[in-house]
């Protein structure tokens, strides 16, 4: 493969925060131009069958009018997770295309040339390459700009310690109901009132208006800002000016890019079980990176945890860049 920083890569998943962060930031690490392919969720349980176990091939005479129309000038397929990476390894085979997969696939390793998993996930092979976090785009770079950028709109007084909480919700794993969110409030309430700080809150796609209504009514009159989704995202910003960081538990992408700042890192724990989640939540808590959040957290500086960048010279060397 030629040298060609400006290659053109195809990226295939769900469309969901988390799996398009992971494909722009390995895409944006490399110095990649991304086109970002969706994969709808409209298939039949028949033909996710055929995409997971029959050989590509056979697959591709069922499925080929289900596939997006790649420019010429694609040089790479980069897919992520499940389904994702299914459909890509069939893009890739349509088009004759290298393929690079993010997280297990659940599917045979031989259809990829490359996949990137995190440690939590358990696999292992030549064509492997495990992570202690999830991809992402989240550099000093960036965060010095972002910082830049949203410190004064986001933290006017410039009060401090800044804390910046970051929320997810339910998932098929993990529950964010009302008692989650009682305790959460507790939790902050005590932080400010201890450290006369400030709070800035942000939702994501799967945290319920409940879960708002409930933070709101118990930290009134208090010094907390919402995000709610009216206004540009200052998801970033809030990586990047908050001393203290405090992530739901639910979301690795959340965690991942969290860790890949110098801010403190606190774990808010949510209802339910995951084996591969607290498989993670130990390491960040192992490397002291991480540890569970309370009113008491105090702000320090840490080395970020990042391994982005291991990823970004192991494709340049596989793929001879």
């Amino acid at each position: 493969m030629g040298k060609n920083k400006r290659l053109l890569a195809a990226l295939v998943g769900e469309d969901f925060a988390g799996m398009r962060a992971q494909l722009f930031g390995l895409s944006g690490r490399l110095g990649w131009k991304g086109q970002f392919y969706p994969v709808q969720r409209n298939f039949s349980r028949l033909s996710l069958f055929l995409l997971r176990h029959l050989p590509l091939p056979l697959t591709l005479l069922f499925l080929k009018k289900k596939l997006p129309v790649l420019p010429k000038e694609t040089a790479m397929i980069i897919s992520v997770g499940g389904v994702g990476g299914w459909v890509g390894a069939l893009l890739a085979h349509a088009y004759h295309l290298p393929i690079i997969q993010i997280q297990n696939p659940r599917a045979s390793f031989f259809r990829y040339h490359f996949i990137i998993t995190c440690e939590h996930d358990g696999v292992a092979g030549k064509n492997i390459l495990s992570l202690p976090t999830a991809l992402h785009g989240i550099t000093s770079e960036i965060l010095e700009n972002e910082k830049n950028k949203w410190q004064v709109l986001l933290n006017p007084m410039q009060k401090a310690p800044f804390l910046g909480v970051l929320l997810g919700g339910n998932n098929g794993r993990y529950k964010f109901g009302a008692a989650e969110a009682q305790k959460l409030a507790e939790e902050i309430r005590g932080f400010l009132e201890k450290n006369n700080g400030q709070a800035f809150i942000l939702r994501s796609r799967r945290t319920d208006e409940k879960i708002l209504e409930i933070l709101k009514a118990q930290l009134q009159n208090l010094p907390v800002s919402f995000w709610e989704g009216k206004t540009e995202n200052p998801y970033k910003g809030v990586l990047a000016c908050a001393d203290i960081l405090c992530v739901t538990g639910d979301s690795v992408s959340m965690l991942s890019e969290a860790a890949a700042t110098t801010a403190a890192l606190g774990v808010f724990p949510l209802k339910g079980q995951s084996k591969k989640l607290e498989k993670f939540h130990k390491l960040l808590f192992s490397t002291g990176r991480a540890q569970a959040f309370t009113s008491d957290m105090k702000p320090n500086i840490f080395q970020p945890l990042d391994a982005g960048e291991k990823a970004v010279r192991e494709v340049k060397k596989r793929f001879r860049l």
